[in-house]
């Protein structure tokens, strides 16, 4: 079974590498693992991870809201199955191979986890004093 990853991020610098680390940390091999993000601070993140790790990618999101970035990553996706997850999220050891231990079953279509953000809550996006 086909494994990939669509992260969507915006803003994102400091928790991305965090985010694409706990990934590559997983048991699984991913097929791909797709950062669809806007800004030039998260996207030479990104990069410094594709020039080491040809299966990371980076796709131009056109800032016109998530459901266009998922569509976006979902087109540059060629796998079974996707894991959705965002740039300050970051999965616990082993979520991914347990979660996708569900999909053996072929009734099976959907499966969540329970994701944590890894920005502080008392800031906007873990930039800034909320004004």
């Amino acid at each position: 079974m086909k494994v990939s990853v669509l992260i969507t991020a915006y803003k994102e610098p400091r928790t991305i590498a965090k985010a694409i680390d706990a990934f590559l940390n997983q048991k699984i091999d991913f097929e791909e693992i797709v950062v669809v993000c806007p800004d030039e601070e998260t996207t030479s993140v990104v990069y410094e991870y594709a020039s080491k790790y040809p299966f990371v990618k980076h796709v131009k999101d056109e800032q016109k809201g998530k459901p266009t970035a998922l569509n976006l990553g979902l087109k540059a996706i060629h796998s079974d199955v996707v894991v959705l997850s965002d740039g300050d999220v970051m999965v616990g050891e082993d979520a991914i191979d347990s979660m996708v231990d569900y999909f053996r079953d072929e009734n099976v279509g959907a499966v969540t986890g329970r994701p944590i953000s890894i920005n502080g809550r008392n800031t906007l996006l873990g930039i800034g004093p909320i004004s």
